[in-house]
């Protein structure tokens, strides 16, 4: 459901009678600077949802590689803990 020529010229019609030759040219070029500040504040927010993303994927990693050291080093201190003591014989 798109807009047809005739709807087009319709509008233009409407708009020259409502605001004039004269000042149609200045709506226009308000219209296009406000869509064109739209985009740009939306291509800021999907920059930023890209930036927040991919830095929670960093810390995601960072604390998967923190979590698996400590383990690593939990099952080092474990082992040394157990061959450092004395052996004693049972009486």
């Amino acid at each position: 459901m798109g807009i047809s020529p005739m709807h087009l010229f319709v509008l233009a019609v409407i708009g020259l009678l409502f605001f004039g030759p004269s000042k149609l040219p200045g709506l226009g070029k308000s219209l296009g600077e406000a869509i064109r500040g739209f985009k740009n504040a939306m291509d800021d927010v999907k920059d930023d949802v890209k930036d927040n993303v991919s830095q929670v994927n960093i810390t995601e990693k960072n604390n998967e590689t923190t979590v698996a050291a400590n383990e690593a080093s939990t099952e080092h201190s474990v082992d040394v803990a157990q061959s450092t003591k004395p052996k004693t014989p049972v009486t």
